[in-house]
């Protein structure tokens, strides 16, 4: 069988892109992690957005969408303090938000439930790679309110990545966040300079020592 010349080259540059893929989420692992030790929470949880969770091994994925494979395209990871208690959430504590978009060319509103298709996104030139750290507080002691179901089933809540802070009146919390450009997390020092940032934020928002 004669293998066809311009698949030969396309597998080329496959294998290219999984390289590359591979160093840039070592990257995004190893920038949450160093953000997460920075404020005194424990890791609670984590999941792409937008798309689904790859699943078990039992899982059959020929079904899935090949988006879902990715996970790490568009991801969210939770952190509580430490003497949080699932069965109920206490007024005055808050969850940390660390999300990571690799390419906001994708448009969440569009199509939904079709599988997305790359020649719908925007030019990946006119695209940003962000940065998100969101800050959820809740505002009353609500029992048999954990933090990880609430931030997983209300697609409803967005938490704003401008500094603005959004109220929600119905689950009795506050979300402020702030988005920076990946490009500009270069090293440790600008990442310490937007952890600072944010973490000014959230105590002139919410008064948090963190």
């Amino acid at each position: 069988m004669n293998p066809s010349p311009g698949l030969k080259e396309a597998l080329i540059d496959v294998r290219k892109a999984y390289r590359l893929l591979s160093l840039y989420q070592r990257r995004v692992l190893d920038l949450v992690k160093e953000t997460g030790s920075m404020f005194d929470l424990d890791f609670y949880g984590w999941s792409p957005v937008h798309f689904g969770r790859i699943g078990k091994l039992g899982t059959d994925p020929t079904g899935k969408w090949a988006w879902d494979l990715i996970p790490l395209y568009c991801a969210s990871f939770l952190y509580v303090q430490p003497s949080y208690n699932r069965r109920h959430r206490r007024q005055g504590e808050w969850m940390l938000e660390i999300g990571v978009n690799s390419d906001d060319g994708f448009d969440p509103s569009s199509k939904k439930n079709l599988e997305p298709n790359v020649s719908d996104f925007r030019p990946a030139e006119e695209c940003k790679s962000w940065f998100g750290l969101y800050c959820w507080f809740s505002t009353t002691t609500v029992k048999e309110s954990d933090w990880l179901q609430l931030w997983d089933f209300n697609s409803d809540i967005e938490p704003p990545g401008d500094g603005k802070i959004n109220v929600d009146t119905k689950r009795q919390l506050k979300i402020t966040g702030k988005e920076y450009d990946l490009h500009t997390l270069r090293d440790k020092e600008s990442l310490i300079q937007v952890v600072s940032d944010f973490k000014e934020h959230i105590k002139n928002a919410f008064n948090i020592d963190s």
